[in-house]
């Protein structure tokens, strides 16, 4: 019979699936950008959703749903305000 002790403490095994779940947690943890300020994320009826960041007036979204949850998953916004500016026109759908 081996034993699964190893020298911290902790079994061979329960040491090699941590470091397997951490690898896993590493690759699915994309890195949030850090705001310096306040951050605007444009929304126009004629906007483009796909793939969009959302940051520049002439590019801006196409709804305010997905600017929201840009600004929400690819953000740390550290204590500064995220704005949701909205074009003039008809926009549907909510946030």
């Amino acid at each position: 019979m081996t034993s699964a002790v190893s020298r911290g403490g902790l079994s061979d095994e329960v040491g090699y699936f941590s470091a397997c779940a951490a690898a896993l947690h590493a690759r699915r943890v994309r890195a949030a950008a850090g705001a310096t300020d306040d951050v605007s994320f444009y929304v126009a009826p004629d906007g483009n959703d796909d793939g969009n960041d959302c940051l520049a007036a002439d590019r801006p979204c196409r709804t305010a749903q997905y600017a929201y949850e840009r600004a929400m998953r690819d953000w740390n916004l550290a204590g500064f305000f995220p704005y949701i500016r909205l074009s003039s026109g008809i926009h549907h759908g909510g946030v």
